[in-house]
């Protein structure tokens, strides 16, 4: 028994280069997903052991924040009352 399969040069080489394209973006994907999760558990340490400086800058800017834009609005609604 024998089996002939005729097949064009130019599509095997898209079928090849369509193989060799999906093996890249998976090792791909899993590396940047790999990547990705390292940089939020580095970013989640660094937060979490200076939790209190973070603390106290947010609510120094929060409050620079609401005496600058805040003050304003309460005098005009003070002298218009």
């Amino acid at each position: 028994m024998q089996i002939k399969v005729e097949i064009d040069d130019k599509e095997l080489q898209e079928e090849i280069t369509n193989i060799i394209a999906r093996k890249l973006t998976a090792s791909w994907s899993v590396e940047k997903n790999l990547m990705k999760r390292t940089i939020a558990d580095s970013v989640k340490e660094v937060v979490y052991s200076q939790k209190e400086e973070i603390i106290n800058m947010v609510v120094s800017r929060a409050s620079a924040e609401i005496v600058r834009k805040g003050m304003p609005k309460l005098i005009d609604k003070m002298v218009k009352d």
